[in-house]
């Protein structure tokens, strides 16, 4: 066992197995370590959770101790995997970096595939298409049962932008 000490007093990691150990009781004691779920979320992804004071996600424990601070700071897991607490799978980014990395490794969800999509991408297709007809944005909506705003926004490229590559 090759036990390395994070930066919380009393509290070290195991760096093979990354089994978290609190000595603050004077005697070397194994951590429980559960698996959580963020609730707020439609689709919610599993992390490993462990107690020790102020941080309590093991891949940010990990990463605080063996790569850098985490403090203000994301860490991300490089495969998308949040069971995945390995140090070669986890880096300390921005929130901003993140993001894209979830959007660009397709780990973010859009259009249908968001949680709170009210239209599919067939509805609004049809929706666009009538209105390239010379239709109004209006009496489309309306006729679809979209909300004008919501397909004004669509037909500007500003939400869902690639349902207008279908269309022109």
């Amino acid at each position: 066992m090759a036990l390395t000490a994070t930066r919380f007093d009393g509290y070290f990691i195991d760096s093979y197995t990354f089994k978290v150990y609190s000595n603050r009781s004077g005697k070397m004691r194994e951590l429980k370590q559960s698996k959580v779920k963020d609730s707020r979320k439609k689709n919610p992804k599993q992390y490993i959770q462990v107690r020790v004071q102020g941080c309590s996600l093991l891949h940010r424990l990990i990463a605080d101790t063996f790569i850098s601070n985490v403090e203000g700071l994301t860490v991300n897991h490089i495969d998308g995997n949040t069971l995945n607490n390995s140090i070669d799978n986890l880096e300390v980014v921005s929130i901003e970096d993140n993001q894209l990395h979830a959007k660009n490794t397709g780990l973010l969800a859009s259009g249908e595939k968001h949680g709170r999509c009210r239209y599919s991408d067939e509805l609004l297709t049809k929706a666009l298409c009538d209105i390239r007809e010379g239709n109004s944005v209006n009496s489309i909506a309306k006729k679809y049962g979209i909300t004008p705003i919501y397909l004004n926004k669509v037909n500007n490229g500003v939400y869902r932008s690639y349902l207008l590559a279908e269309v022109n």
